[in-house]
């Protein structure tokens, strides 16, 4: 993917270059009719492969680019994060907290490219995109990405995501500051909150939005408890133990740390009680 370019001026308004507290928002629409980077006749509309000749191509470069992603678990599991987006309830919300370089967020976007234009989605993006020591480590091990520590990823993400012509927004800060205006959430992909008290505010942020028979909950480190052995590490683990009438896993579904829930019963998340994340049997 070559290195990263902090090109703000293409990307940014200059205000948020500005900004230090609080987290920013930042829209990538759909192009313009005629104006998309990856265009052809009316195939944006049907982008399933085989549909049409040229449609066929047109996602097979998109799959190609997906693929070129640097990642930590968004492509390994990237056929079903397709399925879910692909098949996510029309006038919905996909939320991803942890997009890291986006790979998880491309194989959500060829999901809804999947889609028939009149059954719309929007997917909706929580990080930090600031680069760590380990984070530059793994972009090179993982995608030969050269970044630098410290720098903000985001104006690299939005560029390589250009291409796929889908309307995402992106909630640059810390996710303990996260909100959501309580539009309905179909599907919930969860690879930042890997300690209590973060997962803890994120189903109190988001839970009440998600939808009983309909929301998948894509949970990426609900095994990475038995990678590092620490205790603080199972609360997701713990949390949908303490609620099992409400969490039924995906069947035959789990790749390395991550696994996969149907929300099938409401839950009162509104009076969520933090044991519950902490305590078995503590819901």
């Amino acid at each position: 993917m070559g290195v990263l370019h902090t090109a703000y001026e293409r990307f940014l308004p200059r205000r948020i270059k500005r900004m230090i507290h609080g987290p920013v928002r930042i829209e990538l629409s759909r192009a313009p009719p005629g104006k998309a980077s990856v265009s052809s006749n009316d195939s944006r509309h049907s982008a399933v492969p085989g549909t049409n000749h040229t449609g066929a191509r047109e996602f097979e470069e998109l799959e190609r680019l997906a693929a070129q992603f640097p990642s930590m678990g968004g492509k390994e599991i990237g056929p079903f994060l397709r399925k879910v987006a692909r098949h996510a309830r029309p006038g919905t919300s996909i939320v991803e907290v942890g997009s890291w370089l986006g790979a998880g967020t491309a194989q959500l976007a060829l999901g809804v490219r999947e889609r028939q234009s009149d059954q719309p989605v929007s997917i909706h993006c929580y990080d930090r995109w600031e680069a760590s020591d380990s984070e530059v480590e793994k972009a090179v091990r993982k995608g030969n990405l050269t970044l630098e520590p410290g720098q903000d990823t985001l104006p690299w993400v939005m560029q390589a995501l250009q291409p796929f012509d889908v309307a995402i927004s992106f909630i640059k800060g810390d996710i303990m500051d996260a909100k959501w205006d309580g539009a309905p959430i179909s599907v919930y992909v969860d690879d930042a909150a890997k300690t209590a008290k973060k997962f803890y505010r994120m189903m109190k942020t988001f839970g009440p939005a998600m939808i009983p028979g309909v929301t998948a909950l894509v949970l990426m480190d609900y095994h990475y408890w038995e990678k590092t052995g620490m205790e603080e590490h199972k609360c997701q683990k713990i949390f949908i133990e303490n609620h099992p009438e409400h969490f039924v896993p995906v069947e035959g579904f789990r790749r390395a740390s991550s696994t996969a829930f149907n929300y099938v019963k409401p839950l009162d998340f509104d009076n969520l009680k933090y044991k519950s994340m902490v305590v078995p049997g503590g819901a």
